[in-house]
């Protein structure tokens, strides 16, 4: 997929609490910089973007609900990956980065790495345009 990368990178701005295991929360055991950079760091790495590829491929070709918990569609893109020979290893972080780039937005649930995704018809933030990035995969 063209600029996947980019386009991850993009994400991240949008939600600097977003890593490679899902949402920042001050409980969790990547509070200090130097941990939380790492984990930005793997999400936009080689295995976390061929996870969130599996994740974009995922919402391609299968029909999903307007609203998804992340835990779930983690285990669902790893299930339906594994059978194709994608990644059978899908990270919270990359399932929410692959759902946001399908055009879901995250709603954080307090005190947790977790959120629920909302699929919305128009996504308008500047240099993401995520109906794009669905017709790329379907070509």
């Amino acid at each position: 997929m063209k600029n996947l990368l980019s386009r991850s990178a993009k994400v991240i701005e949008l939600y600097p609490s977003l890593g490679y295991e899902g949402f920042r929360y001050r409980c969790d055991q990547f509070f200090d910089e130097v941990g939380w950079c790492n984990q930005q760091t793997k999400l936009l790495g080689h295995q976390g973007q061929f996870e969130v590829q599996t994740t974009i491929s995922y919402f391609i070709h299968k029909s999903a609900d307007r609203v998804v918990f992340s835990g779930s569609l983690k285990h669902s893109a790893e299930t339906w990956g594994a059978e194709l020979g994608l990644a059978s290893y899908v990270s919270n972080g990359s399932a929410i980065l692959g759902a946001i780039l399908s055009g879901y937005t995250p709603e954080i649930v307090s005190g947790s790495s977790r959120c629920y995704l909302h699929w919305l018809s128009i996504y308008t933030h500047e240099g993401l345009s995520f109906g794009a990035i669905a017709q790329e995969g379907q070509q």
